[in-house]
């Protein structure tokens, strides 16, 4: 069971309204591993993020998938040379994102060049944090993790 959190990174302030941007955060990882290694230590849990969770951050699903990274032939050669040829739909990118959560293969260049590429305004793509449970043990506790995370609202309204 894949458990996926949106990571908020920021809030930008634009004149006189915001917009909420999200972005590639793969510090992420390691923060939320701190965060549950000490929840371990708190409760006497002998423990650690490791042990209970694959973890990883990866853009969402269709970013992999959208025409914009591949449409440069040069950049389309290199990419199939690390396996992006392969990749056709959605089920693919997600069995990448599983095998590599897994450690049963090493993140793919193609998978690393696209959640580095900036979109038109600029920005890096969103993330989403995955949260894996390693038994069914710690399902609940994944789940509590990603309601917590998850559990603020935002609201932008654009003019």
């Amino acid at each position: 069971m894949l458990l996926k959190i949106k990571i908020h990174s920021a809030v930008d302030t634009i004149t006189n309204s915001s917009s909420i941007i999200y972005n590639y955060q793969d510090k992420s990882v390691e923060t939320v591993k701190v965060m549950i290694n000490e929840f371990a230590k708190a409760f006497n849990i002998d423990k650690t993020a490791d042990d209970m969770f694959y973890i990883g951050c990866f853009c969402p699903v269709d970013r992999y998938l959208e025409e914009e990274y591949n449409d440069n032939e040069e950049n389309l050669e290199e990419l199939n040379e690390n396996g992006y040829d392969k990749i056709k739909t959605e089920k693919d990118v997600e069995k990448v994102i599983k095998n590599v959560l897994t450690g049963k293969i090493k993140k793919p260049e193609w998978m690393e060049y696209i959640e580095n590429c900036e979109d038109y305004n600029g920005f890096l793509p969103e993330s989403l944090l995955y949260l894996v449970p390693k038994s069914k043990e710690y399902k609940v506790l994944g789940e509590k993790i990603i309601k917590f995370i998850n559990s603020s609202k935002q609201e932008a309204t654009y003019e």
